[in-house]
C-alpha cells in the first residue's frame, strides 16, 4: 500500500511538473498607423539576467537585449507588414511569442511639392542693333534691345546683369565710334 501511495504521489508530481513553465516569459504587441509601426515588448519578472531576447518582423531583426525582467521596450519604424516575433533564450530554454502587425488603414498619398520655374527679368542693353527705344548710353540716342537674365532669389543675378551691361556697353560704344568714323 505504501508503494502504491508513493507511486501515485510520484505520478502526480510528474503530471504537475509537466504543466509548469520553467520561466522567462514575456509578451509582444504590435500596432500601426500611416506614420509607421510601434512594437512593445515586455519581459516578465521571471526573465533572468543571463537571458537574451530578439525581436523580429519577418526575417528582419528590429531589436535585441538581455534580461532581467521586468522590463518594457518599444520599437518604431516605417510602415510594414508581417509577424512580430519575440524570442527569449536562456541556456537551452527558448520561449517564443508572436503578434501580427496589421496593415495601416487608408493613408493619404503625399502630394509632391512643385519645383518653382525660374523666371527671366528683361534688362535694357544699349548699343545693340535691332533694338528699339530711346538711347540709354547718352547722346546721341542709340537703339537698345532687351536680354533675358534669370532672376535669382538672393540677387546673385545682379552681378551677371552688371557684367552683361558692361560688355554690352563696351560693344555699343565701339559700334557707335565705328559708325562715327564712317
Amino acid at each position: 500500500m505504501n508503494r502504491l501511495i508513493a507511486l501515485a504521489s510520484a505520478l502526480a508530481l510528474v503530471i504537475l511538473s509537466a504543466g509548469t513553465v520553467l520561466g522567462h516569459t514575456g509578451s509582444v504587441t504590435a500596432a500601426q498607423d500611416c506614420a509607421g509601426y510601434t512594437v512593445t515588448v515586455t519581459l516578465n519578472p521571471d526573465v533572468s539576467a543571463d537571458a537574451t531576447f530578439a525581436v523580429t518582423i519577418g526575417d528582419t531583426q528590429i531589436g535585441s537585449g538581455t534580461g532581467p525582467g521586468p522590463a518594457t521596450y518599444t520599437y518604431t519604424g516605417k510602415p510594414t507588414t508581417g509577424t512580430v516575433t519575440l524570442t527569449i533564450t536562456s541556456g537551452n530554454e527558448v520561449e517564443t511569442y508572436t503578434a501580427d502587425l496589421p496593415a495601416p488603414g487608408d493613408c493619404p498619398t503625399p502630394t509632391p511639392t512643385p519645383t518653382p520655374t525660374p523666371t527671366s527679368t528683361p534688362v535694357a542693353v544699349c548699343g545693340i542693333e535691332g533694338g528699339t527705344g530711346p538711347g540709354l548710353c547718352g547722346t546721341p540716342p542709340v537703339t537698345s534691345t532687351s536680354v533675358g537674365i534669370p532672376a535669382a532669389p538672393d540677387n546673385s543675378g545682379s552681378l551677371v546683369a552688371i557684367g552683361l551691361l558692361s560688355v554690352a556697353g563696351l560693344i555699343a560704344t565701339l559700334t557707335y565710334l565705328k559708325r562715327r568714323e564712317s
